[in-house]
Formats: structure tokens, sequence, C-alpha cells
């Protein structure tokens, strides 16, 4: 079973393989890849990638947001509760094909300790996943060790409480025992989604910090699924009011969004914040998508209402107050910001 133990050595250094091994290989691919959707965008010149620094500026920052230091502690940290986790592991492989086990007093735990170990093995493999995952499409921020191990302790938590409860470990009963083992390894992948039902329904039933006014969901925003409305959280983007107000730039840093995808979202983010869910009566009925679309036909940039007006009769508003609504927009400088960058969108070819 010695070759099965140095076979556990690289999946316990796996966060920090990858960190050590791709770290610079990553923020090189990742500072060309944003310069280079800058200069399609013909935004070089533009104040808000002045404001940065320009190209050396932005390198810097993703340099300085994906540093060997930031990265190095919490993968560290994981790389140790995989090696416990690995360590039990093989014990218990030791129990049951060797009949042995490095200390005779382990070997009622480890029977007890079945069903976690096949739940360290299942959130193991889901991390890997993610970390793989995030690697290739230049993701690899520090938020994925963090969260492996968030998932690490919640999964390895919740499998003690249900494996304790119904006295899993060493008599499992006859009707189970066939599947049980199926049950704690999906709790890996599970493990967020149990707990994050358990905490709605817990708020539900005890109307503990229930918002006077619901936030408007991320997913409001079209082209926003579950799992990017995940990823934005990451970052703090909780809803549409921080994706309304967040720094491009910023966000390209820090994600794997390109620059024109997230142009598009804070555009109809900053919509939906100052209209709520009428912005969708606006896509639907009269093809406005975002803040930009209403900036760019309000009656500073026209000089006629006529736009105005049709838009207060999708939304039943009164003219006046929608076309002070629209001239805002025109003024606001988050808006003037992102289209600048819409209209700097044209691609250019290789030649030019």
């Amino acid at each position: 079973m010695e070759f099965l133990a140095f076979g556990f050595i690289p999946l316990i250094l796996f966060p920090l393989i990858v960190v050590i091994g791709f770290r610079r290989a990553f923020v090189a691919r990742k500072s060309k890849e944003i310069i280079e959707e800058l200069h399609k965008l013909r935004a070089m010149d533009v104040q808000l990638v002045r404001g940065w620094g320009g190209e050396s500026g932005i390198s810097q920052a993703v340099a300085s947001y994906y540093s060997l230091s930031g990265l190095l502690v919490p993968a560290s940290l994981l790389a140790f509760f995989y090696a416990v986790g690995f360590l039990l592991l093989y014990m218990c492989l030791l129990l049951i094909f060797c009949n042995c086990t490095l200390w005779d007093s382990c070997r009622a735990l480890l029977l007890a300790a079945r069903p976690c170990l096949m739940a360290f093995v299942g959130v193991y493999l889901f991390n890997m996943g993610t970390t793989v995952r995030r690697l290739y499409l230049n993701d690899l921020s520090e938020h994925v060790f963090w969260s492996s191990i968030n998932r690490l302790l919640l999964s390895l938590g919740l499998a003690v409480v249900i494996s304790t409860a119904y006295n899993l470990g060493r008599n499992p009963d006859k009707e189970i025992q066939q599947y049980f083992y199926f049950v704690f390894f999906a709790i890996g992948f599970l493990a967020n989604v149990f707990l994050g039902w358990v905490m709605e329904v817990a708020l539900r039933v005890t109307k503990i910090g229930k918002p006077k006014v619901s936030e408007l969901p991320l997913q409001m925003v079209e082209g926003i699924n579950i799992w990017r409305e995940f990823r934005l959280e990451e970052e703090g983007i909780e809803g549409v009011q921080n994706l309304a107000t967040a720094d491009v730039i910023d966000l390209a840093v820090k994600t794997h969004f390109n620059i024109r995808t997230l142009i598009d979202w804070i555009d109809q983010a900053i919509l939906l914040d100052r209209l709520g869910v009428k912005a969708r009566l606006l896509a639907d009925k009269a093809f406005i998508k975002g803040a930009i679309d209403l900036a760019w036909k309000s009656p500073l940039s026209t000089g006629s209402t006529t736009t105005a007006g049709l838009v207060a009769q999708v939304l039943e508003a009164d003219p006046q107050l929608t076309a002070n609504l629209m001239d805002n927009l025109y003024e606001d400088a988050q808006v003037q910001t992102i289209w600048t960058l819409w209209q700097t969108k044209r691609e250019i070819s290789a030649a030019e």
C-alpha cells in the first residue's frame, strides 16, 4: 500500500502545484487578453483606461490581484486540510484491505468515519474540477481556494451530522446500506445548495433580517445565469445596484468575463436600478434594453421629447418625469463612461 501513499502526495499538493506552476503564465495571458480587447475597442485613450494607468497600470493590477503571496495562503491551508483527509483515507484503506491500521486505537474511529471520508472524496473531486475550470478560463483568484476550503468544511460538517444522527458509520441500516455511500459522496456537490436552502427556510420562518425593500437579483440582467451570479457575488456584486455602479476594468481584471459583455450587463443594470421591473416592459415593447438606449434618445441628446412621450406610454408614467429620467441618464457619469466604451466597440483588423 506504500505506492498508494506516494500517489496521494500530488493530490494533496494539487492547489500549490496549480499556484506555483501556472500563476506566471496565467497572469501574462490575462493581462494580454484585457489589453488586446481594449485595443480592439479603441479604448486606450478613454478616461477610464487612462485612470488605470493604461497598459502598464492594468498589467500591474492583474499581477497584484493574482499575486503569489495572496494565492499561496489559501492554497497552503487547503493543502493542509487535504493532507489530513488523505491521511485518514489511507488509514481507512489499510483497515479495509489489510485489516490493519497505523494505530490500532483508531480502528473504531475509522469505521465510523467511512461516510465522512466518502464525502471528502466527493468534495475533493468537485474542488479539483472547479480549480481546473477556473484555470483555463483565466480566472484563478484566491476566492477559488477559500471557496474550496469553505465547501470542504461544510461538506464534512454535514456528513458528520448526518452520519451521527442515523448511526451510519459502523452499523448502517441494511435498507440503505447499498447506496448510502453515494449519498455522502454527493454531499460535496450539493453542500452549498443545502446550506442556502436551510438559511432561506430559517429566514422565512423567523423573519430575521428580512429587508424592507427587496434587492433586484442579478439574474434579471439578460445573460447572467446562476453560475455567473455566483461568480459576480465573489467580487462583491450581490445585486443589480452593485453591478450598475461597478468599474468595468476592475471586473475585467477580477473575472473572466470580457469587457464587451460587462459593458452590456452594466448598461442593463443601470436601467433596472432606475426603473425596477418596469425595465422589462421597455425591452419587450420598445426594444430599449439598457440605459444607453434611453440616454441616446433623451431630450438633451436629440432636442425632442417625442421618444420620451412614447417611453412614458409604455411605462404608464408621467411624460415630464420620464423626460427628466432620460436626461439624468444622459448626464450620468457611469452611463457616459460605458457609452464611450460602447461607441468604440467597432473591431479593427490585424492589418490596422
